[in-house]
């Protein structure tokens, strides 16, 4: 399955770095790319981002080196079709758990004969019209990338035949909500051995793997060497909100030391 097309390093080192973005905000687009993270991940599904909003970020992110991914909030499809007419690199589908939900997943952001996404070339992706329609079948087909969550014991269940599935670039791990689905379970406890069993899966099939992860360095290094190439790191949210706790704390220790 092939990665997500970034920037010549990115490819040399083989990990991907991006974060996620949660608030309403364009700047936090256009600061991302200024960072220089290979992707970005809007979030419909825990954020509220007016379509409006969406819609510029999708316009600022689009003539940059990095991919601006949108994780919709259902397996419908009717919000992964809107965003990638309007110019998403791909999509990320919140807790996948059988095949099936894979492959009707996947038929919903493909063309024929891979899907059954309903065409419009009037979008942003298709050159508001320019482009015509077997070509914008096809640029989609081949460019936009799938990537589904894992995110319950079902799911690391059912892994190996939902990454297998046609279309799926990739598998995403979401550590908070498989920790909370195994509370109060025989599996309590366990989140480690159970991602232990995914990451061994994912490469002995060459399935390219991601996860959520904070911003510490030693973390990043130990997903890396358990064969995580997507790492998606702490957000806008979590960014500012370090940088201002570390700000205060800084002056606080500044002040009380003057006096």
């Amino acid at each position: 399955m092939p990665a997500m097309p970034t920037s010549d390093d990115a490819v040399r080192r083989g990990v991907l770095v991006g974060t996620w973005i949660k608030l309403p905000a364009l700047e936090s687009v256009e600061i991302a790319v200024d960072a220089g993270f290979d992707f970005a991940i809007v979030d419909l599904e825990h954020a509220f981002v007016p379509e409006g909003v969406l819609s510029a970020m999708l316009a600022v992110a689009a003539p940059s080196p990095m991919d601006l991914l949108v994780r919709v909030p259902d397996h419908s499809g009717t919000r992964a079709k809107a965003v990638l007419d309007g110019g998403a690199a791909g999509v990320v589908v919140p807790n996948v758990e059988t095949r099936e939900q894979a492959v009707a997943v996947t038929e919903s952001v493909r063309f024929p004969p891979l899907g059954r996404r309903g065409l419009s070339v009037s979008g942003r992706a298709g050159s508001w019209g320019m482009t015509g329609l077997r070509a914008y079948m096809e640029m989609q087909n081949a460019s936009l990338r799938l990537y589904l969550q894992i995110e319950s014991r079902r799911g690391i269940a059912n892994a190996r035949e939902i990454a297998a599935v046609p279309g799926v670039d990739g598998l995403l791990v979401g550590p908070a909500d498989l920790s909370a689905d195994v509370r109060g379970t025989d599996w309590e406890g366990r989140e480690a051995e159970l991602l232990r069993e995914l990451e061994r899966h994912c490469a002995a099939d060459g399935v390219a793997l991601g996860t959520a992860t904070d911003a510490a360095p030693e973390r990043a290094r130990d997903l890396v060497r358990r064969g995580y190439r997507l790492l998606a790191a702490s957000s806008d949210v979590g960014i500012l909100r370090s940088a201002g706790e570390a700000l205060q704390r800084s002056l606080a220790e500044a002040s009380a030391h003057r006096a």
